[in-house]
């Protein structure tokens, strides 16, 4: 049996410490795959990760490839069979959406240039990506419950079922599967921004009003107003100099949003239904620079599930350490869903003159998030490619200065006993979500008192804690 235990992944007999590794199989050229596991082995870590990009393996003429019988990069089959010949084990991250660092964010051209399958701002517009550096095309927003978005993921998912089913454990090396990579409409947190497709709303919205209202009289006593009907309730589209007489119905839009996720990830692990043994399933949760809690409830945190967190460099000390306290309490394994060992940048030669990165930084970052409560990483892009510096490992699998450094961090956090450790904290910092989404309102009339608490007092009591070197949890009171 599967299951999160003890900040391990247990497998029956056999507990897999949560390090691992990143490698895209279809950035690297298949000549260097097995230098790059054995690289992994020497430096004590069995567990990697991979995206599967569904544009590479689904292109234009709509056919599905996962053999790789026109292009080298699309042998997945190959990539797992090498990875259970070697003793691996692996975390398969088939998005849909894999991240900003690959064209489109892994969606295909034909299901971005169907255009019910967006989503759009509260003017109808569609909702543009930001790309990491190098990536020309970063693509639109897909509308996650759009009927047209989900008849082709469907299709997809399928066919990367019937293709995994036998590498599933213990036939096969993958123990996890990620349910896309950290859904939260493209991170835009402003109440406006997404998602108001009409297609998805006409079918999603008033199901979900009526699921939260026992009648239609409570909710016009709620909202103010007289509906005659659910069908004619429309979602708040305008929120500039918002009042206490507009919460009602701008909490229901961010409760809308939130189960709008919830229904996404279920509609992807019925998909996932089809295998004949079931890995366990990752969830990321989105966290605002500020928050101590998620900003969206995408639940799931129990011994079936690891739910963690993305870490980046730009994160600062004290966002690392908020998200950490927030974990090890919440969840089963405090998990970075994505750790950086390296940068994204538009020319990695130039940078590694201009600004490289020392082990210091990386100490410093890493010693942050273990100290803080993580007991798993996964190491984001472990092999350089053409916009990606500071990796441990180049393409062609040869060690770079950060190898050594992982090595010695895997080493002592498994000679310590990392997954034993436990906090003796007795100090919580309570967040609440709908402080969280009351924060985002644009010049709101009452109540501005609720940002300034979200975005000043909040962090500055976790700062002083951590100043004083005061162990504290964070908790949510949502």
């Amino acid at each position: 049996m599967f299951e999160i235990s003890e900040n391990k992944i247990s497998l029956g007999k056999e507990d897999i410490y949560a390090f691992a590794a990143e490698l895209h199989y279809f950035r690297l050229e298949k000549r260097y795959w097995s230098i790059c596991f054995e690289r992994l082995k020497r430096a004590g870590i069995r567990l990697i990760s991979t995206p599967v990009p569904w544009n590479l393996h689904q292109d234009k003429s709509r056919e599905i490839d996962f053999l790789g019988y026109d292009d080298s990069r699309k042998d997945l089959t190959v990539f797992l069979e090498l990875a259970r010949e070697l003793g691996f084990k692996v975390i398969l991250r088939p998005g849909p959406y894999i991240g900003n660092d690959w064209p489109n964010g892994g969606t295909p051209e034909f299901v971005t240039s169907d255009l019910r399958s967006l989503a759009r701002d509260h003017n109808g517009d569609e909702i543009p990506l930001k790309g990491a550096p190098g990536i020309k095309k970063a693509g639109y927003l897909a509308s996650y419950m759009s009927p047209a978005f989900q008849n082709s993921l469907k299709h997809y998912f399928k066919t990367f079922v019937d293709a995994t089913r036998n590498y599933i454990h213990p036939r096969g090396p993958v123990v996890i599967i990620e349910l896309d990579d950290s859904p939260s409409f493209g991170g835009l947190i402003d109440p406006a921004a997404s998602d108001y497709n009409e297609d998805m709303l006409a079918r999603e919205f008033a199901p979900f009003l009526m699921g939260r209202y026992d009648d239609l009289k409570s909710l016009n006593s709620s909202y103010k107003t007289k509906f005659k009907d659910f069908d004619e309730v429309e979602p708040l589209r305008e929120f500039e100099h918002a009042d206490h007489k507009n919460l009602p119905r701008m909490f229901d839009w961010y409760r809308f949003k939130e189960h709008l996720i919830k229904r996404y990830f279920e509609s992807l692990s019925s998909i996932y239904e089809q295998y004949t043994v079931q890995p366990l399933y990752s969830r990321s949760k989105f966290f605002t620079q500020k928050g101590l809690v998620p900003f969206y409830d995408v639940g799931y945190s129990d011994s079936q599930n690891l739910s963690g967190c993305e870490i980046s460099y730009q994160d600062s000390y004290n966002e690392v350490v908020r998200r950490g306290r927030y974990l090890r309490g919440e969840t089963s394994l405090p998990w970075s869903s994505a750790y950086p060992f390296g940068r994204a940048i538009e020319d990695p030669k130039q940078s590694e003159t201009l600004a490289p990165i020392s082990d210091g930084e990386r100490r410093f970052m890493l010693a942050s998030a273990l100290g803080s409560g993580f007991k798993g990483i996964d190491m984001k892009m472990f092999a350089d490619h053409d916009h990606w510096f500071g990796a441990p490992l180049k393409r062609d699998g040869s060690v770079t200065p950060g190898y050594e450094f992982v090595k010695r961090i895997v080493e002592s956090s498994q000679k310590m006993g990392l997954d034993e450790l436990v906090s003796d904290s007795k100090i919580a910092v309570v967040g609440n979500r709908l402080y969280q989404w009351f924060a985002q309102l644009p010049n709101p009339k009452d109540f501005e008192y609720i940002q300034r608490l979200v975005n000043e007092t909040a962090p500055g009591i976790c700062r002083d804690l951590s100043r004083l070197k005061i162990d504290y949890d964070v908790r949510d009171s949502s």
